[in-house]
């Protein structure tokens, strides 16, 4: 079981525009997981 109080940071690097689908798994990691930090690159921000 995960702890409440995990904390921590990721770097996601995508080579393709993040979708819909991918959107909303984003932001129910993140609602999920709110200490821990999602950073999400993709190409299109080089």
């Amino acid at each position: 079981m995960l702890l409440p109080t995990i904390k921590g940071e990721i770097d996601l690097f995508s080579h393709f525009d993040v979708c819909q689908s991918c959107t909303n798994l984003i932001f129910g990691f993140r609602r999920k997981f709110p200490n821990i930090k999602l950073n999400v690159y993709t190409n299109s921000m080089r």
